[in-house]
C-alpha cells in the first residue's frame, strides 16, 4: 500500500473525482434508478471519524465493500481518477458542493444525491467542461472553485495511485 505523504489520517473533507466512460443505470438504494452519462463526477463528502481522511479515501477507492453510503452504488461504475482533500478544521462538503452548484460547469443526475443528511441540493454532481479540454484543465477549474470557496483550507490533489 503507498503511504502517500498526502493523504494522512488527519480530519478533513475530501472532493472524489471520477470518470464515468459509458452511459449507464445503476440502482442507488432507496434513491432509485440514476442515469450516469458519460463524464467527469464529483463527489464532496467529510471524514470526522476514526482513521480520518486517508481511511475514507481509501474506502472509497475499493468497490469490495458494503453499501452504505450512495456513492457507494455508484463507485464501481466509475473509475477514480483522484481526490481534492483538505485538512480544515471544519467540515467543507456542503460548502464545497454550493460552491460547485453555483458554476454553470455542473449538472445533477438526482437531486439529494449523497446530501441525505443535510440540506444541499446533492453532492454528488456531474462536471460538464465547455468543449474539448484536458484532465489537467478540469482538475485545475475545480481547485479554482474550491479554493475560492473557502480561500483559508487549500485544497491538495491526491492521485489515485496514492489512494492505494
Amino acid at each position: 500500500m503507498n503511504k502517500s505523504p498526502l493523504l494522512k489520517s488527519d480530519t478533513g473533507t475530501y472532493l472524489l473525482v471520477m470518470q464515468c466512460n459509458e452511459e449507464q443505470i445503476v440502482e442507488v438504494g432507496a434513491q432509485g434508478t440514476v442515469v450516469l452519462q458519460s463524464g467527469v463526477y464529483l463527489y464532496a463528502g467529510s471524514a470526522f471519524g476514526p482513521g480520518g481522511i486517508a481511511a475514507r479515501v481509501r474506502r472509497h477507492a475499493r468497490t469490495d465493500h458494503a453499501q452504505h453510503w450512495h456513492i457507494d452504488y455508484i463507485r464501481p461504475h466509475c473509475t477514480l481518477q483522484g481526490a481534492w482533500v483538505s485538512y480544515a478544521d471544519t467540515k467543507l462538503e456542503c460548502t464545497w458542493a454550493r460552491a460547485l452548484l453555483d458554476t454553470n460547469s455542473t449538472s445533477v443526475p438526482k437531486k439529494g444525491l449523497g446530501s441525505s443528511d443535510c440540506g444541499c441540493w446533492a453532492h454528488f454532481m456531474r462536471w460538464e467542461a465547455e468543449g474539448k479540454v484536458s484532465y489537467r484543465t478540469v482538475r485545475q477549474q475545480i481547485e479554482a472553485v474550491l479554493q475560492e470557496a473557502c480561500p483559508d483550507a487549500t485544497p491538495v490533489w491526491v492521485e489515485t495511485s496514492q489512494t492505494t
